[in-house]
């Protein structure tokens, strides 16, 4: 090797060495401190939060035992909402509270809405040390190489132009990946510094004595300019790196409660909102708890839910290439569900219990109404909608297994599914048999269940989202949750094959729905 190659070689040698050192440390420093100066820290909202949770209890509640983790709940029975009017913003004030404001605040909206949720994730503090190396370091390592590759290019005699490339498409990925990091870290500090826990992907293990699940209430803010089935997150390409509440759908809080808590405080909302119904949303495969409450809050503002709105959310893995995981561990969530909806009946006024659930989560339902249908002795039926929305099951085990089940236990339950969904179409692949969200013809119908065929209005990339994203498929859910009408009465829906009992149903083209509005009035 000629003196000046060698004397370029070891000069890149050591700057690709050094250039390694300083973006690990970097990130395994920041990985260190950060959460250790959360833990430290005290914010307003938390010292708030503490200051009402030491109200009285009401008569006959039982007493808060004290959790494994320390976090800060809120005051019992006491739903918090954020009400803005102008700059003003008054956070984490108590229905009563809000009731002394209203003659001051009179045209304010609520810009926030209060999901109730039930989880057997397994529980973490949002300041864990983990939590933060894991979101972080990849975008590091990926800086790290990125730089490598920047001076390779820089320095390389021959085929510069490849690494030039090899650059460029690891520039993008690490920009994605820092952008990213940053959204989950500002996250993940607006937690951690609110005292807030979180849940991971975990099974969740409790005692033979204990409750199976982790129970609790999150805040959830939507943006006042957001559109019917939109859910705004931070975007690379508005350049944006942290959730804004004015343009995000964002958590601004997560709360455990106690069993008796949850459920008296589920009653509390039935008769603030002077309602007797609720709704369950179970999500699917490859969705985190924070994605999940997000869609739950979603879905009930733009349904106009009147009761509160609860998520059941089991461990998924919330990664793309984690679907054997996710198979498992919705099998394994089939008792736990099955306990929390017959809670939810026998411990709360809850007289209209709506079920809506998607993709993989519909084994999970279908699994617990199976077990529930065994405990009717005189077959009338313990919920009001059950939404089966592109359920990732098999179509034959369905139709011999839990077809009966699904239509004993709910007034009326509506499977929906389409000819272009490229999820199921992938699920098909892997498993080799039909799936339940995937249209066929001539399409197989079942007595008591009503089958709509959403494939017209199914425009999506995927075609996997259209439950809760699309105007006409919230209108529908809408109408379903208020009224429970059938869909010979739903003005934008027809029949598709007309010489079945049941019919199918589908929805109309868009030159025809087009004309349809997608906001009732009430």
């Amino acid at each position: 090797m000629k003196p000046k190659t060698y004397r370029r070689s070891m000069r890149f040698g050591k700057v690709a060495a050094q250039t390694i050192i300083v973006g690990l440390a970097t990130v395994i420093g920041g990985a260190i401190t950060v959460p250790q100066m959360m833990s430290s820290m005290k914010s307003p909202v938390a010292a708030t939060a503490t200051s009402e949770s030491a109200s009285p209890e009401l008569p006959g509640a039982a007493a808060t035992p004290q959790p494994a983790l320390t976090v800060t709940p809120i005051a019992p029975f006491e739903p918090y909402i954020a009400v803005k009017k102008d700059s003003v913003s008054f956070e984490h004030r108590t229905i009563s509270d809000v009731a002394k404001l209203e003659s001051t605040l009179a045209e304010s909206q609520p810009s926030s809405i209060n999901v109730f949720f039930a989880t057997d994730r397994a529980l973490v503090r949002a300041s864990d040390l983990h939590l933060w190396a894991k979101t972080i370091i990849p975008a590091g390592l990926s800086l790290a190489i990125c730089g490598i590759l920047l001076l390779q290019s820089l320095y390389a005699q021959r085929r510069r132009w490849l690494w030039w490339t090899a650059f460029t498409a690891v520039g993008l990925v690490t920009c994605f990946l820092i952008q990213q990091a940053s959204v989950q870290s500002a996250q993940l500090y607006r937690m951690a510094s609110r005292g807030s826990v979180w849940f991971s992907s975990q099974r969740y293990e409790s005692a033979d004595t204990d409750y199976p699940l982790q129970l609790g209430i999150s805040e959830v803010s939507l943006p006042a300019n957001r559109n019917k089935g939109e859910l705004p997150t931070p975007s690379i390409f508005k350049l944006e790196f942290s959730e804004q509440a004015d343009r995000h759908v964002s958590i601004q809080r997560i709360d455990r409660m106690d069993p008796d808590e949850f459920f008296t405080g589920i009653d509390a909302v039935l008769a603030q909102e002077k309602s007797n119904s609720a709704m369950v949303f179970i999500h699917g495969y490859n969705v985190a708890f924070d994605d999940a409450m997000r869609r739950t809050a979603q879905i009930a503002a733009d349904v106009k839910l009147q009761g509160p709105p609860i998520l059941y959310s089991w461990p998924s893995s919330g990664k793309l290439l984690s679907y054997s995981q996710d198979e498992s561990n919705v099998a394994w969530s089939v008792t736990h569900l099955e306990r929390f909806l017959l809670d939810l009946r026998q411990r709360t006024g809850i007289k209209k219990l709506h079920l809506v659930a998607h993709s993989m989560g519909n084994r999970a339902l279908m699994g617990a109404l199976e077990r529930i249908a065994l405990r009717l002795p005189d077959k009338q039926p313990l919920f009001a909608q059950v939404v089966m929305a592109a359920p990732d099951v098999d179509t034959d085990d369905f139709l011999k297994r839990y077809a009966s089940s699904v239509a004993a236990c709910a007034t009326r339950a509506t499977l929906y599914a389409s000819s272009g969904d490229r999820a199921l179409l992938a699920s098909m692949k892997i498993h080799g048999y039909r799936r339940l969200g995937l249209t066929s013809s001539p399409q197989p119908t079942v007595l008591g269940i009503d089958v709509i065929d959403v494939s017209p209005i199914d425009t999506s990339l995927l075609g996997h989202s259209y439950y809760g994203s699309h105007p006409l498929m919230i209108q529908e859910l809408r109408e379903l949750i208020d009224s429970g009408t059938g869909p010979i009465n739903r003005q934008w829906l027809m029949t598709a094959q007309e010489t079945q009992t049941p019919p199918l149903w589908r929805f109309r083209l868009t030159e025809l729905t087009a004309q349809i509005p997608t906001d009732l009035s009430r």
